[in-house]
Formats: C-alpha cells, sequence, structure tokens
C-alpha cells in the first residue's frame, strides 16, 4: 500500500508575488489580449470565512479561495470507474507507506514552498506544519475535526519524514487525509492568523490568490514556484459567486463561463449542441435523499411493520419521476468499490413490494397512523413526499405530512428531535467509516432511527478495521444486508453532479469524491481556442 513519485520541482528565487491588485483594473482584458490562458468558473455562495479548518463549505473548499492549499494525500483524476474514484496520489509527499497496522510514514517532497507573500515568502514546508495543522483541524467541535477522530499522534522522524499513528486500525485513515477539508496550513497561522488566513489564505497549491478583490469574484494566478512542472496548465482561474444555478447555466452558454455545474434537464439541452459543448455526469456517493423511520416510535417499534413500508414504497420509481438522472442505492453509503452496492435484484427483496403479497401488506399497513416530516428544502422534497403517502395509503396506512424547517431538520437528523418518519437531505459525511460509524452504527452521533443492533455494530467494527479490501467487501455485503433487512433508513435518491464545460477545453477531470479539487490545475484551452 503506498504511492510514490519520482517528479521534482525547481524553486527559482524571485520578486515577491504581489499581494494587492494592480493598479490597472483591466488586468484580465489585457492578459486575454495576450493570449494568456484563463478559465472562468463560478462558485454557488461566497463562502463565511477563508478558514477551511471551521468551515465545510463547498464553495470555500472547492471552488473559492480553498484552492490554494494542498493536502498530503489528494484523489487521482485517473481512477478506473470500478474505484469509484477513491484511488489516491501523492500531494505533498513524495512517498508513502503502512508500516504496521496503525502506523503510516511520509515523506514530503523537497522543493514545496509556501506561496511568496509575506509573511511566509516562499519558505519551505515543513514536518511541524502538517503536525500543526492536523492538530487544529482536530480542535473540539470544529466542523471537520470528525475526519481526523482516529489519528493518535504524529512523530517526526526527520526533517522530512514523519510517522503518523492511529488509535485503531483503520481501513478508511487515508482517506480522510486526501478528503478536500484535510488541508495543510502553515504553523504561522497560530501567531499571524490575520496576515495567513483572514486577509486571503497563503497556501501550497497551484493556484496563488490576489488579494482585495470584490467579494462577488476570486482571481487566482498559477503559482510560478509550484512543485509539480507544468501545473497548473492555465495563468489565471477567474471565480465569479452566482448564486442562482440557472444565472450559471445562462453564463455559460453566451460564453462569460467556460465550466459550470449543471441540472438534468440542462445535460439534456446541451447534447443538443454537442459542437459547442461537453457534459459529464459524476456520482456523489454518500449524498441524496434520506428516508428515515424511527424505531422508539410505535408502531414502528415493529420490525413487520417497517419491512411493510420499505416494500410498498417504490425508490425507482420516485428517482424517474421526481429526480431525474438521479440512482437509489440501498442504504447510500459512500462506497470504494463497486461492488460494495447490492444489485436491484437484490435490493427488491426489500424494498417495492416484492417481499410481501399485497395480501399481507394490506394487513400489516391497514389502519397505521404516522406523520412523515418533511424538510423545507424545494418543491422537490414535497412531491416526493406526497408520493410516498400515496403510495401507503394504497395498503390503507394514513400518513400526514408535517413540513419542517431546515434547523428543526437539522436537529432531526442528529436525532434531537422526535418524529415516526422523515424525509430530507443526507448528512454530508465524506467517508465510509464516517457513515457507517456516524449513521448505521448504535452509538453513531446520527443515528437518527434510535435503532441498536449488536450484529450489526459488529460488522461495523470489523470492517471498519479490516485492512484486506477481499474481506472487507465481504463485511460490507453483510452489512447491506442486514441494515436492508432491519428496515429503519434508505437513501431514496443518490446524488449526481452534472457538469457542462466549452468544447474547447481539454485536460478536464472531475473526480468529487470527498471534496476533491485539484481538477481545475489540468485544464488547458486546446490548439484552437
Amino acid at each position: 500500500m503506498g504511492c510514490g513519485t519520482d517528479k521534482q520541482g525547481v524553486v527559482v528565487s524571485g520578486s515577491t508575488l504581489s499581494t494587492a491588485i494592480p493598479e490597472n483594473i483591466h488586468i484580465l482584458g489585457d492578459i486575454k489580449v495576450l493570449e494568456s490562458k484563463v478559465l472562468d468558473i463560478a462558485a454557488h455562495a461566497d463562502p463565511v470565512n477563508y478558514d477551511i479548518h471551521r468551515s465545510f463549505s463547498t464553495a470555500l473548499h472547492r471552488t473559492g479561495p480553498g484552492l490554494v492549499y494542498s493536502r498530503l494525500l489528494r484523489f487521482s483524476a485517473d481512477s478506473e470507474d470500478t474505484m469509484l474514484g477513491s484511488v489516491l496520489e501523492c500531494d505533498l509527499c513524495s512517498k508513502w507507506e503502512q508500516i504496521d497496522q496503525t502506523t503510516y510514514r511520509f515523506t514530503l517532497r523537497d522543493n514545496v514552498r509556501w506561496h511568496n507573500i509575506e509573511p511566509l515568502s516562499g519558505r519551505l514546508i515543513t514536518v511541524e506544519d502538517v503536525m500543526y495543522s492536523y492538530q487544529r483541524q482536530q480542535t473540539k467541535g470544529w466542523p471537520n475535526a470528525e475526519l481526523l477522530r482516529n489519528l493518535k499522534d504524529i512523530v517526526k522522524v526527520n526533517d522530512s519524514v514523519m510517522e503518523i499513528q492511529t488509535y485503531i486500525p483503520d481501513a478508511d485513515f487515508v482517506l480522510s487525509l486526501a478528503a478536500g477539508h484535510s488541508k495543510i496550513l502553515p504553523v504561522e497561522v497560530s501567531s499571524s492568523y490575520g496576515d495567513v488566513v483572514s486577509k486571503g489564505p497563503i497556501g501550497t497549491g497551484p493556484w496563488v490568490l490576489l488579494r482585495e478583490f470584490g467579494r462577488d469574484e476570486y482571481i487566482l494566478e498559477a503559482n510560478p514556484f509550484y512543485y509539480e512542472p507544468g501545473l497548473p496548465r492555465m495563468d489565471l482561474l477567474r471565480i465569479m459567486v452566482i448564486p442562482d444555478q440557472m444565472v450559471r447555466f445562462a453564463s455559460m452558454a453566451v460564453g462569460d463561463l467556460d465550466f459550470v455545474d449543471l441540472t438534468f434537464e440542462q445535460v439534456q439541452t446541451l447534447e443538443d449542441r454537442p459542437g459547442e459543448f461537453v457534459t459529464t455526469t459524476v456520482p456523489t456517493y454518500g449524498y441524496g435523499i434520506d428516508f428515515v423511520l424511527n424505531t422508539k416510535r410505535i408502531p414502528l417499534t415493529s420490525l413487520e411493520v417497517r419491512q411493510s413500508i420499505f416494500s410498498a414504497i417504490d425508490p425507482w420509481k420516485y428517482s424517474r419521476h421526481y429526480w431525474p438522472g438521479k440512482t437509489f442505492n440501498g442504504l447510500g453509503f459512500p462506497a470504494r468499490h463497486e461492488s460494495w452496492y447490492m444489485s436491484e435484484k437484490e435490493l427488491k427483496e426489500y424494498v417495492g413490494s416484492s417481499q410481501k403479497s399485497i395480501a399481507l401488506l394490506s394487513g400489516t399497513l391497514s389502519d397505521v397512523s404516522v406523520t412523515l416530516s418533511v424538510g423545507d428544502y424545494g418543491i422537490g422534497f414535497a412531491d416526493l413526499a406526497k408520493e410516498i403517502t400515496r403510495d401507503l395509503a394504497s395498503f390503507g396506512m394514513v400518513v400526514e405530512i408535517k413540513t419542517i424547517s431546515a434547523t428543526e431538520y437539522v436537529q432531526m437528523a442528529e436525532g434531537k428531535h422526535g418524529y415516526d418518519m422523515y424525509l430530507g437531505p443526507s448528512v454530508p459525511l465524506i467517508t465510509p467509516n464516517q457513515y457507517l460509524f456516524g449513521v448505521l452504527h448504535s452509538e453513531g452521533r446520527y443515528n437518527s432511527s434510535g435503532y441498536s443492533d449488536v450484529g450489526l455494530d459488529l460488522l461495523i467494527e470489523l470492517q471498519g478495521q479490516e485492512l484486506d479490501p477481499l474481506s472487507r467487501t465481504n463485511i460490507i455485503k453483510e452489512i447491506n444486508q442486514r441494515g436492508m433487512y432491519n428496515a429503519t433508513r434508505l437513501m431514496l435518491v443518490t446524488d449526481n453532479l452534472h457538469w457542462g464545460w466549452d468544447r474547447r477545453l481539454i485536460g478536464v477531470s472531475n473526480n468529487a469524491w470527498a471534496q476533491e479539487y485539484f481538477n481545475y490545475a489540468y485544464f488547458t484551452w486546446g490548439a484552437h481556442q
């Protein structure tokens, strides 16, 4: 297990990069005239702050100022489809290896420098930077601390080598280090927070943030001292803050943006213009719409009632009618390999009226009355709730729909509010173990169903420490079967991300696994821009 690289970059001393906008505010127009390479993308929101350890925001980490940072590891852009994007490669390290079940050794590249901006002024990265950064990320109560819950200690071996120790064997630990939220900050943050973070992040990545731009856009320029030769392939990355998705789509259609997120319907529209645009769909495993039953509330304490509810609903129909372009994958946890998922045939043993006869379903659900709480996240969720209610009503079950605020929904997803059944967005957990331990385990923070199963807990704990991929896959299959049999929760719809871009762009990749964000470094214009 491990990766290595023989790429070596040469750092050339030079003048400090500017920390403010040049007086000529038309710099972008001038650069375009000079045929420099500029990539225009959009963010859906303006980050509340620039502190990547205190924020879970995609607008900071994947499409904002957080792009300036690097990680110890990252997810490969060239991973095989069966691996679902979870293949790793070195970022700040030159090599890494697992030397025992709880110890990982990392060797830092010898040519990584912080951006040439005061107070860092292009100094080399150190083991101390990594140690400080992970300790800071682990701050209790911070949104990204859970990713490093199993990190026990970091031991400095020498100026470029460190050993990271975990409390217990963890099959997903390296995924946590590669996650887009586990970025590395300099030790100077402890004493110069304002200069290194709040005024505009200073990182080691391929992009350097030009400071003091307006709040509606961010301009990043290529890092001339970046440690991987030839990257990034664009000279400038301009990020426009455009909250309205339709406006983002229209902006690409008229040429103001080069790469944007799309809806399923917009993908279909652009497929009629193949000479101008390219589209792709990227599954976001572990994200979607949850349907959860409270096993502490009568009559849902009954396994037979819960199983009957599962049998009476039809997630495949819901996807087709209300969420086209999305899929249903049962429990919906992030998967590292396609073999982790149940087939449609296997799922229909538990969901979609195939498990029980119509007569038995009617007898089980007749005169059962419950409330379905629905997060107030738009018309799609409301329509889906009505369809579920109709399906259950056809077997005699009485369901009252109750719309709840986003704040109430979050509390409900954490098990802090009473409910019978609820419907809404899944908790944004990144790695398989985050989900399995956080949601399905009896003691999980997000075990909102209230269900406790010692056998399921044991399987979760076994797979979490199983480092052999085949053995872990076999345990995961047992978890799927046991979880579906218990009938406590489903991810009715698994999200897909749709993207479109100007056909003249080449080198486009978009591995969205665990908030990966390095893809923009590979983008460039073809010969006929």
